[in-house]
């Protein structure tokens, strides 16, 4: 999956798992972003910093706390 802080280019260094209504993204330096995802529906599962969704070609980027992730799939949208 690709990923990197707002404004750069976005590379393939973060891996996701999901573990029911959670998709957890993880940062090659050991970090993490949790995110719940309901439906088509996206928010952040924990902390104060909302997620930003928004959809790509064939693609769906995600954008929270700094980062932003590029997710397989388009059709989502940003949680409550």
């Amino acid at each position: 999956m690709a990923c990197g802080p707002v404004g750069e280019t976005l590379l393939p260094v973060c891996t996701a798992e999901r573990e029911g209504g959670m998709l957890i993204l993880h940062h090659p330096d050991g970090g993490f972003r949790r995110l719940q995802v309901q439906g088509a529906a996206i928010s952040a599962a924990d902390g104060a910093e909302a997620a930003s969704v928004t959809r790509a070609a064939q693609a769906t980027e995600v954008t929270i706390g700094g980062m932003r992730y590029r997710l397989a799939g388009k059709g989502a949208t940003a949680g409550q």
